[in-house]
This record gives structure tokens, sequence and C-alpha cells, in this order.
């Protein structure tokens, strides 16, 4: 009993958009474009939730722990995107170039909340930091 298995090129796709968008924070988008997208929105919230974590535990150690945390990131990047090279190999579906897109979009209106979010929140705090600066004066 062979399994008939996809030696096309969306496999090697699958991983490289993988590995690219989770190097950026984003992993689970070359599973979505490998067809499923459940396991990738577990990814990319799993991956985010790794970050703050990591980020935390960085912040607390004075970045030491980023000497384990650090290659253990990278390593979960490979991980996920050689399985989801593995999953599209599989899989009978072609890669749905229409979820990438929908990914970048949804990525680009992230990074334009998260400015507006920062430019809103350091009006007030850079007049806290000028108060303190010319209370010094």
């Amino acid at each position: 009993m062979d399994q008939q298995v996809n030696t096309n090129s969306n496999d090697t796709l699958a991983m490289i958009i993988e590995g690219v968008f989770g190097f950026f924070g984003f992993l689970g988008i070359g599973w979505m474009y490998a067809g499923n997208v459940g396991t990738g929105i577990l990814a990319l919230i799993g991956m985010w939730v790794f970050i703050a974590i990591e980020t935390t535990i960085s912040f607390f150690t004075g970045g030491i722990a980023m000497c384990l945390l650090g290659p253990l990131h990278i390593v979960i990047i490979v991980f996920s995107a050689i399985k989801a090279r593995d999953y599209a190999r599989e899989s009978v579906t072609d890669g749905k170039i229409s979820v990438i897109l929908f990914a970048i979009l949804g990525i680009v209106l992230c990074c334009v909340i998260s400015v507006i979010l920062i430019f809103a929140l350091s009006i007030p705090v850079f007049d806290v930091f000028q108060d303190a600066v010319n209370g010094l004066n």
C-alpha cells in the first residue's frame, strides 16, 4: 500500500514561508499555506505566547536567559517549518495563496494598530518624562 506523495514545489514553499514568517514572529503561516489552518492559527498564537514569556524572562534575568531561549526559539521555527513541509507533501491540497495574502494583510493591520497604539501611548509618557527633566533643571 504505497501512499501517493506530493512532489511538487508546494512543500518547499510551505517550509520557506513557515521559516521566514516564523523568524519574524508569525509562525503558522506555512501551515496555513499547506492547507492546515487550525494548526497554523495554534502555531501563531503559541509563538506569540512564547515570545511574551521569552521577553518577560529575559527582562527579569537581564538578558542572560536568551542564551537558552534564543536557540530554543530557532529550533521551534525550524521544527515547525520541517513539519509544515511534511504536511504539505502528504496533503493532496494545493497551496493557498489567498491564505498568504490574508495573513500578510493581517500582519500589516497588526503593525499599523501597534504603531498607532505606541504613538498614542507615548504622548502622555513623553509629557511625564519632560516634566521630570524640567524638574531637574
